[in-house]
């Protein structure tokens, strides 16, 4: 006489033990996404606050080398894409707009001898920048240009204004713009540019990294410093 064994060496996986094999499976797949995630996040984070730090950093030094430099400068409401200027210059304290135009001039004493006047007083660059938001939006581009005159004395300022410049520049495409910072909102009551007297102003705004729709995928940061021109 003799028993029957049942051998279970080679039998599968019960319904049961493949059940709770494919839940581990899902929890952990599911803790290895959300890890994944986040680590893609903080990276990202990372990169952008660096790419802002260097924006902040560069643009900075741009303006303030530029604007101590220049002898006058005139705020503008906003740069009109199709026109250029549309807009009266903001000329009371305290008052802001996103066009920024930093005028230099230079004298040409052999005209007149040693008097320093209109007569020989001359335009020698423009330097431009705006903020471009398109269709009042809060966000936008920050971008710079500059012109010259084709010869030193071309620009007399008895014959010659800033504003008539930069139009018959724009009328002409004769500007050349690139831009500075990806992505910027005004924190000057909206604006970028504020007026404080006739050789101060104030940049203030707030730089945004990535173009994502999703506001939660970008970074940000704020800047805010004072340029005196020379006058």
């Amino acid at each position: 006489m003799y028993h029957k064994t049942k051998d279970t060496r080679n039998s599968g996986f019960t319904m049961v033990e493949l059940i709770i094999t494919m839940v581990l499976v899902t929890i952990v797949m599911a803790s290895f996404y959300s890890m994944t995630l986040a680590i893609s996040r903080l990276i990202i984070d990372s990169e952008g606050k660096l790419q802002i730090q260097a924006d902040i950093r560069s643009f900075t030094f741009d303006m303030s080398r530029v604007g101590r430099g220049a002898a006058q400068f005139y705020i503008h409401d906003r740069w009109d894409a199709s026109g250029g200027l549309q807009f009266s210059n903001v000329s009371a304290d305290g008052q802001s707009g996103d066009v920024l135009l930093l005028a230099f001039r230079h004298f040409d004493r052999s005209d007149v001898g040693f008097l320093v006047n209109d007569s020989n007083t001359y335009i020698s660059r423009i330097v431009g920048f705006a903020r471009i938001a398109q269709n009042n939006a809060e966000e936008g581009p920050v971008l710079r240009f500059e012109l010259t005159p084709p010869t030193p004395n071309a620009w007399p300022v008895r014959d010659f204004t800033v504003h008539g410049i930069v139009a018959n520049a724009v009328r002409n495409n004769q500007i050349q713009m690139r831009e500075v910072i990806e992505l910027s909102r005004g924190r000057a009551d909206g604006r970028l540019f504020k007026r404080y007297g006739n050789h101060r102003f104030i940049v203030n705004g707030e730089i945004i990294h990535g173009q994502n729709p999703r506001r939660e995928q970008r970074v940000s940061n704020t800047y805010n410093f004072t340029v005196s021109t020379r006058g």
